[in-house]
């Protein structure tokens, strides 16, 4: 079993370990000529947590990299005619088994996202891929989120498979049996609000799977899925009302909404990355300050370390 992460100042020290247990894990970032990019990989490669490739034009690579005071030798540098042949050498790497992950930079999501689920040379799965945020507000748990940015709007189907993703994270965090919250507007199923419809469908299918390594409840409201207080107020029966792990949103609408909210309007820290491929893929936005950049990186690096670990177990 897994420790359980309780903050990600825990995630980066345990990361930390594991890069000394198991070897480093390597990023390779794709169209890596952007500062803010650059800036953060040298931040967590410095931290000792992972090693990286990047992959781009490299004029303009090392041009950022000096100007930044990052020395050129601490990274390999892939020179890349475009966008495209970025995206194909990333994904190549991975297969290879060159790189454990990949990062985006300065380039469209949807061109790398083609790269990745080419059905030949990509890096699919079985599994759907989605968006799992980790997010640590300042008086709760550690707790996830999905999906803020890959599902447009899921059926109750698709959203079983997210579901699993984010339960598989939860578990690659130490959270040995989550709790999951459908999010909608009421905690009550009604034909005026066909989220709430859909959330009932989605409970109904899991239990259908029979599947026991997480809890889903739902429909519920934001304040029920978090707050003990308004979960006893309205008298909510369940295992998951005011101490959920994981937060499952509607719609990508929803869920992007929810996000940047978090983000701009509170001291919630925040960090995630996409799984279901055969790496993790961090996909920041341009946006994204700092810390964001940092955890996404360190917390894409702790899922391949655990698998790592557990591959070496299983041997």
């Amino acid at each position: 079993m897994e420790k359980e992460i309780r903050s990600f100042e825990e995630l980066e020290e345990e990361a930390l370990k594991l890069s000394g247990e198991c070897g480093k894990v390597v990023l390779a970032v794709i169209c890596a000529e952007e500062s803010e990019t650059l800036k953060a990989i040298h931040s967590v490669k410095k931290r000792g947590i992972i090693d990286g490739i990047l992959i781009g034009n490299k004029e303009k690579i090392e041009d950022i990299c000096k100007k930044e005071g990052i020395p050129l030798s601490d990274f390999e540098i892939m020179d890349s005619s475009d966008e495209v042949d970025a995206s194909r050498k990333g994904v190549k790497l991975v297969r290879e088994e060159k790189a454990d992950f990949l990062m985006k930079g300065l380039l469209p999501t949807s061109v790398l996202m083609k790269a990745v689920l080419d059905k030949e040379n990509g890096l699919r799965t079985e599994r759907i891929m989605s968006h799992v945020a980790v997010l640590k507000p300042p008086d709760y748990k550690l707790l996830l989120m999905s999906d803020s940015g890959i599902n447009v709007k899921p059926d109750p189907e698709r959203k079983i498979e997210i579901i699993k993703n984010a339960v598989e994270v939860a578990h690659i965090l130490g959270k040995k049996k989550p709790k999951v919250a459908l999010l909608t507007a009421l905690d009550k199923v009604t034909e005026k609000m066909p989220a709430t419809i859909e959330a009932a469908k989605v409970v109904e299918l899991w239990k259908k799977e029979k599947i026991k390594d997480a809890i889903v409840e739902g429909p519920l409201a934001f304040d029920d899925a978090i707050s003990k207080h308004a979960a006893s107020v309205k008298n909510l029966e369940g295992e998951v009302p005011g101490d959920a792990d994981i937060l499952i949103v509607d719609d990508v609408e929803v869920g992007n909404a929810l996000y940047k909210a978090l983000v701009y309007f509170s001291p919630t820290r925040i960090c995630g990355v996409v799984y279901g491929a055969k790496a993790p893929v961090v996909l920041g936005s341009r946006s994204d300050n700092e810390d964001i950049r940092f955890y996404s990186i360190v917390l894409g690096a702790y899922i391949m370390y655990s698998k790592r670990r557990n591959s070496y177990d299983r041997d």
